[in-house]
């Protein structure tokens, strides 16, 4: 979150790869994790681990410090693995919660931590699953609201509170779906991308979607985190 760190997935020999580095990009050297897919990686508060997805079915996490080279580990996701492909996965900014995009559906769930190291994520829970219709990926906008983006023309974004008890529509004018990404953060305007390139909002009176890239659409938005 503080941007000393970085981690990108790369395309090599037809696998991906996860680059783990330092904030300015000129030291981010591969992980022994390979795997056909792999999601958008996703940082702990500390910046001491960074989760991804492999084949839509394994999550993994990194551990880095500044002293020994990085540590892959998994982590305990059968409760979601269950369910179907984990199609994107994320962990909220204190880090306690995982928003996760899986077979269609957004599903919560607490990070678990065991004295001896262990992780898990435990108290799976989907949300919004006559509304929001299949999801296409998610992020935080806080502690307690994530905003996807999905297939559903009645809400191509919408935002959820984190109990599922209240979902709203954000405006989808100038969009053209469907939409392959999201980035969100508290108090920063929200990033879509859309079959033409990369969006902003901002929301307020003038309530409209902002393009700030065009021609882009494989470009991938994103926050700190």
């Amino acid at each position: 979150m503080d941007g000393k760190r970085l981690a990108a997935v790369a395309t090599a020999g037809g696998q991906r790869t996860l680059l783990v580095g330092s904030g300015d990009g000129r030291t981010a050297e591969p992980v022994p994790l390979t795997a056909a897919t792999m999601t958008r990686p996703s940082w702990t508060p500390t910046g001491g681990e960074v989760w991804t997805v492999l084949d839509a079915r394994v999550v993994a996490r990194v551990l880095v410090d500044d002293t020994t080279p990085p540590r892959t580990g998994r982590v305990n996701a059968d409760e979601l693995a269950v369910l179907g492909p984990i199609e994107d996965l994320r962990l909220s900014r204190d880090g306690m919660r995982v928003v996760a995009v899986v077979g269609g559906g957004l599903y919560t769930g607490a990070v678990a931590r065991t004295i001896d190291g262990e992780v898990a994520i435990r108290n799976v829970r989907r949300l919004r699953s006559d509304d929001l219709g299949a999801v296409v990926a998610a992020d935080w906008r806080s502690t307690e609201s994530i905003v996807a983006i999905t297939r559903n023309p009645e809400m191509l974004v919408g935002q959820v509170t984190v109990d599922g008890l209240v979902a709203g529509q954000i405006v989808s004018n100038n969009l053209t779906a469907p939409l392959t990404a999201v980035a969100a953060a508290a108090n920063r305007p929200l990033w879509v991308t859309d079959q033409t390139g990369v969006w902003s909002f901002g929301g307020g009176e003038q309530a409209a979607w902002r393009q700030v890239l065009a021609g882009a659409p494989d470009a991938v938005p994103l926050y700190p985190g």
